[in-house]
């Protein structure tokens, strides 16, 4: 098309963010943002995020790549910088596994101390009736705080869950 013959609403169809920006010839979907911030101390920040998804016959793989700035109470701004991974299968139609791989580093703009968090996760999810799930599951998790030092922990989880429906 030239450029001429564009209206304003296809310029701005073109533009839109966040976009879905489709599926590759191999299937996977793809989706981005991207935007700017301005902090109080006039600094400008890019923020953004992409993800890829893809649908296998029985789940799912996810990547995600963001950034994005958080607002304090005082004035004061954190960076976040974050990657995940993610997995998810269906083992039978009662249940299903969940693994999930996070790393998170946030910075203070005013001081530039950093803060570091990574976590993985194993959820086993299995569907007791149709209104009540059980999740098991096993979770690591790492924080790496500048001045504080570093910390792990690991737990072993149970979750019963019940989804109600309400019908006016």
């Amino acid at each position: 098309q030239k450029m001429n013959e564009i209206d304003l609403d296809s310029a701005l169809e073109l533009f839109k963010l966040p976009r879905k920006l489709g599926e590759t010839p191999d299937g996977l979907a793809v989706s981005a943002s991207v935007g700017a911030t301005r902090s109080a101390t006039g600094e400008t920040n890019v923020t953004g995020a992409l993800t890829v998804r893809k649908d296998l016959p029985l789940g799912q793989i996810t990547a995600e790549v963001r950034r994005s700035v958080i607002a304090g109470n005082d004035d004061s701004e954190q960076l976040v910088n974050a990657v995940s991974l993610g997995y998810s299968q269906t083992l039978t139609p009662l249940a299903s596994l969940n693994l999930d791989l996070s790393y998170v580093q946030n910075r203070q703009t005013a001081t530039g101390a950093d803060t570091t968090n990574a976590s993985f996760s194993a959820t086993y999810r299995y569907a007791l009736t149709e209104d009540w799930g059980m999740d098991l599951g096993y979770r690591h998790r790492m924080r790496d705080e500048d001045g504080v030092g570093r910390a792990h922990s690991n737990s072993v989880f149970i979750v019963l869950q019940r989804d109600f429906n309400f019908r006016p």
